[in-house]
């Protein structure tokens, strides 16, 4: 005689930690708002004006719902470099010519907490 046995043991704080990260990102953001998990972290941005490129931006730590980054408002691009930097594009305020697409580009430390300059 051969007797299977399953167990299945739901992942509750897999669960838990979305609806916090969810509810921080909701309560800094809004209701419209970008995620993109990166190992423990998740970088948030809002989505208010799609036609504009100013966001707010958080970074939150997916283990403990801690912000790492923010809220920050930003006129620029932002995404993730490496686990542990955000690369970000700003776009400069123009006031004379409203065709310039220039950007400044750099890259944000979340361990070290400092803006690092890209190099050309």
């Amino acid at each position: 005689m051969v007797v299977v046995v399953f167990a299945c043991k739901s992942n509750e704080k897999s669960t838990a930690q979305t609806i916090s990260i969810e509810k921080i990102a909701t309560t800094q953001l809004g209701a419209k708002f970008e995620r993109k998990d990166n190992g423990d972290l998740s970088l948030c941005y809002s989505l208010e004006n799609e036609i504009s490129k100013w966001k707010n931006v958080i970074v939150i730590d997916r283990s403990s719902g801690e912000l790492i980054y923010g809220p920050k408002k930003l006129n620029a691009d932002v995404d993730w470099h490496s686990t542990e930097q955000l690369v970000i594009k700003e776009y400069p305020e123009v006031i004379e010519d409203k065709t310039s697409n220039s950007t400044f580009t750099y890259y944000y430390d979340l361990i070290a907490k400092k803006r690092i300059e890209a190099t050309k």
